[in-house]
């Protein structure tokens, strides 16, 4: 087989480190422009009051801010500013449980709740999640979340984990929201 086609090289090519460190051979997405997970230019500031039975976690690259709560130590609720639209990153949850991708005129029926001073609408299904990563999808969970779009960026705050706990703290959530605020 002979191949035809060629490409030019762009900022993503780099020449090859057989001792390159993880930090060297998979950089953050800032060091890579226009790279899928590239984070928008703003990176928003947040302070919250979380419930006193979440653990916080440290910020991650995709998380501004992080939680783990429930009983089983799997249930997750973080913040982040994403890629796309709020159509999007719903259908990207969705698609996270196996569910149907919606459109926007089912997006615009779906509950709204505050959250930095927007509405923000409300997203909740349940049933196997298959969260990516390479980790194998987990039966009995459920999601709970918000998805906003502030100025032009996309923030969502997404609760996942163990069904029955993802059921509990979810009547949290609401309250929740309205503790997060922008910091300088």
């Amino acid at each position: 087989m002979a191949s035809t086609e060629t490409r030019s090289m762009t900022t993503e090519d780099r020449e090859v480190k057989l001792s390159a460190t993880s930090a060297e051979r998979f950089p953050a997405p800032s060091a890579t422009p226009g790279g899928m997970g590239t984070p928008p230019a703003v990176a928003l500031k947040l302070t919250d009051e979380a419930p006193a039975t979440w653990e916080k976690l440290p910020a991650t690259e995709f998380r501004l801010i992080n939680y783990r709560f429930g009983a089983s130590g799997a249930g997750e609720c973080y913040i982040s500013q994403s890629m796309g639209t709020v159509l999007d990153n719903a259908n990207r949850w969705l698609k996270q449980f196996s569910q149907s991708s919606i459109d926007q005129a089912v997006l615009e029926k779906l509950p709204r709740v505050s959250f930095l001073g927007v509405d923000a609408f409300w997203i909740e299904t349940q049933g196997s999640f298959a969260g990516g990563m390479g980790k194998a999808p987990a039966d009995g969970y459920a999601l709970a979340g918000v998805v906003a779009s502030i100025d032009g960026q996309i923030f969502t705050v997404k609760m996942v984990g163990p069904a029955a706990e993802v059921a509990k703290e979810k009547e949290v959530l609401p309250a929740y929201l309205k503790t997060v605020r922008k910091s300088d």
